[in-house]
């Protein structure tokens, strides 16, 4: 392929609502901790390995290193290993941002933010056939069914289409709020980015009475429930403060100030376009 035809091809990442069962929904948490021991695991092997040798260790010494550490914990073997990889990864990165000076030093995981695991390969090649790793079965037009290996089906609200085969990652992740999303990277071409920028391009008139007008005569009003949303917020946090935290009801609490966030405009906006990154 020449290198003017990779410039044209994108990753463009689409975000789907999901639906687990109460079953799947507690074995995806149990991946969660798993994946957080797992990364906390690789953090302090890399501290401890500078402070006592001044040995850096790479990704690939701690990839390699996954069997043996599955023989001393057998709960690894629970989890995908593209997944356990993807948790590695997520590490290194980690510390490659670090050495960069783009962000600080790494620390652990609490439990409560290691939200997301990842597919870092939805197809792979298998005695010279593509194999799905992660297969979609569409139900009718708005649902269908991802199967995520070692864990099940999953189903998920598929407001748009997207070409599978061009499907190279899946991402699943709860919100604070509790709520399941699943993000699909997909390589799309770039005349199919501005293809569908032309046919969904509408102009916009900015004002007084209507915050904007389209040229499809829509109207949009002011965005007076702002206000409405951070009294909102603002009461519901103040009722979190005054609960211990810990106990049931402060959970309880901590996801109505979650979901209450999730309303803000920016959030809506960013779920309904579904293209939260765009890839080079």
């Amino acid at each position: 392929m020449s290198r003017a035809r990779e410039e044209t091809k994108f990753l463009l990442t689409y975000r789907f609502r999901a639906y687990p069962s109460a079953l799947l929904e507690y074995k995806m948490e149990n991946w969660f901790h798993i994946l957080c021991t797992l990364y906390n695991h690789a953090l302090e092997e890399r501290k401890r390995a500078w402070k006592k040798e001044k040995k850096s260790i790479t990704y690939t010494y701690q990839q390699n290193a996954l069997p043996r550490l599955k023989e001393k914990d057998p709960s690894l073997n629970l989890v995908h290993s593209q997944v356990l990889q993807d948790c590695l990864r997520r590490v290194d990165n980690a510390f490659q941002k670090f050495f960069r000076k783009e962000a600080k030093y790494p620390k652990k995981k609490k439990l409560s933010g290691y939200r997301s695991f990842t597919f870092p390969q939805v197809w792979m090649k298998q005695k010279g056939k593509l194999v799905e790793v992660v297969k979609l079965e569409r139900q009718n037009s708005r649902f269908a069914y991802l199967y995520l290996p070692k864990l099940g089906k999953l189903k998920i609200r598929l407001h748009r289409e997207i070409d599978w085969e061009k499907a190279r990652t899946v991402t699943v992740k709860r919100e604070p709020s509790g709520k399941w999303y699943v993000c699909i990277t997909v390589e799309v071409e770039l005349g199919q980015i501005l293809r569908e920028a032309e046919e969904k391009a509408v102009g916009i008139d900015l004002g007084v009475k209507n915050l904007a007008t389209t040229s499809e005569g829509e109207f949009i009003e002011h965005p007076r429930f702002l206000q409405r949303l951070e009294k909102r917020l603002k009461r519901e946090q103040k009722k979190l403060s005054r609960k211990e935290k810990g106990l049931n009801s402060w959970e309880k609490q901590r996801r109505k100030v979650a979901k209450v966030h999730e309303e803000f405009p920016r959030l809506w906006l960013r779920d309904s376009m579904s293209v939260p990154s765009v890839e080079r």
